[in-house]
């Protein structure tokens, strides 16, 4: 977030560093999944890593509003982000209870819940380069 108004003015707006970096978390995520037990703890911070692109959109939130109405937009934008990732973490478990209840192993049960998470976050970040290319902002792909 301290570095967001340096990287807008050299020109590394949080959009742009979005569209490039999501993908390579959304890779990691997708070599974790197909590797299953031996992607080991170190995938998993990789992972953990490369989401921190996803955190770019907070400081974009509280810039795209008035200095005045940027609390109130950040309160708003942490309490969807709470809420999102209870529902999210709760989903992964229910599928993975689902997939165990549907004859599968327990580690392709969590395999084919984390490949569901994999699919929503392509869909989302399709959406996300689609609304942007709808509005102009992906124009920020190019310094």
């Amino acid at each position: 977030g301290m570095l967001n108004p340096w990287l807008l003015r050299k020109g590394y707006h949080a959009d742009r560093l979005m569209a490039v970096g999501v993908p390579l978390c959304l890779l990691v995520l997708l070599g974790s999944i197909l590797a299953g037990p031996q992607a080991g703890a170190a995938a998993w911070a990789l992972f953990c890593v490369s989401c921190t692109f996803v955190a770019l959109s907070q400081p974009a939130v509280a810039m795209a509003f008035p200095q005045a109405l940027a609390g109130r937009a950040l309160s708003a934008y942490n309490l969807v982000i709470f809420a999102g990732v209870f529902a999210v973490q709760w989903g992964i478990g229910l599928a993975v209870d689902a997939f165990a209840a549907a004859g599968l192993s327990t580690v392709a049960s969590f395999q084919a819940a984390m490949a569901v998470y994999l699919a929503c976050n392509v869909a989302a970040y399709a959406s996300y380069m689609w609304q942007g290319q709808r509005h102009n902002v992906l124009q920020t792909l190019t310094p």
